[in-house]
């Protein structure tokens, strides 16, 4: 008679233990959360093997630094190409400047597309209407018919770049 009530005393505790584990379980959540995040996506035909560096800035922010920057490698090609540049999670920046430059010191790049997502929301810019949005500075010869950038050194020095205008700060301001 001991042998079966221990027995018994042995399968409850073992069920009753089982029931807190799977209580534990259920209670625990089960889906990771996805933060928003900024996305700039260009898709353009980029001659020249090149380094895109996508530098921003946060609220409060005057100085461009590495720590707020996206880095992309891409290949010189005749074909279009996508160069994705994904910021921290929630961050939305109030600038954007996109530097680029190889050690050969030319690059062609025809921009064909330009999306901005944050979360759900997106802005997209028709290759036309690029210049209206960034804006190439003296290192940068933009041709606005063949929608072209074409780099040049001026003296010893050689900083290709594009600055986000007003235009598009408001646009991300107001969409996201």
């Amino acid at each position: 008679m001991k042998k079966i009530t221990l027995v018994i005393l042995l399968i409850f505790s073992m069920s009753c233990k089982n029931e807190k584990q799977n209580t534990e379980i259920q209670d625990s959540p089960k889906k990771v959360e996805q933060k928003d995040s900024f996305v700039l996506k260009i898709n353009a035909v980029v001659e020249y093997d090149d380094k895109f560096v996508l530098h921003y800035l946060d609220d409060g922010q005057k100085n461009i630094t590495t720590e707020n920057s996206v880095t992309v490698q891409v290949s010189g090609s005749d074909q279009p190409q996508e160069l994705r540049f994904q910021i921290k999670e929630e961050i939305l920046p109030t600038r954007l400047f996109l530097s680029f430059g190889n050690d050969e010191r030319q690059q062609k790049i025809n921009f064909l597309t330009t999306e901005l997502s944050y979360g759900d929301e997106l802005i997209s810019i028709e290759k036309e209407k690029f210049i209206q949005y960034f804006i190439p500075n003296q290192y940068v010869i933009y041709d606005n018919e063949s929608i072209t950038a074409t780099t040049k050194i001026i003296g010893d020095q050689y900083k290709p770049r594009f600055d986000s205008r007003e235009l598009l700060i408001d646009r991300i301001y107001l969409k996201f």
